[in-house]
């Protein structure tokens, strides 16, 4: 499926970047760097509440981003020694590893 968007994430940091600059007004930037108006104000916004985090869709991840990097370090390790994994093998260490997370974190 193609992007949604027609504009790059540094198009919109120039952009954000030109209206705290005063450089730009936020309906003139949308307009010059091809940014739905909307979309500037929120990005505009949140750099002035110092809120610059991504938001992701859906639901939070299941495993913390360690044990996510720990998992890549294992598959890596294993092929290093000679021993690949598939796909099978990363889903039961990952089962594993969520089992764990869970244990530490139990949910009422």
């Amino acid at each position: 499926m193609p992007p949604r968007t027609s504009y790059t994430k540094d198009t919109l940091r120039v952009a954000v970047y030109a209206v705290l600059a005063q450089e730009h007004t936020i309906a003139s930037a949308s307009r010059a760097h091809d940014i739905p108006l909307r979309t500037l104000r929120e990005h505009v916004t949140n750099a002035r509440n110092g809120n610059s985090q991504p938001v992701s869709m859906g639901p939070p991840p299941v495993s913390p981003r360690p044990f996510e990097l720990d998992l890549v370090a294992w598959i890596l390790a294993m092929e290093r020694d000679g021993h690949p994994v598939g796909c099978r093998e990363i889903t039961n260490k990952a089962t594993e590893m969520v089992a764990v997370v869970q244990d530490m974190h139990p949910q009422n």
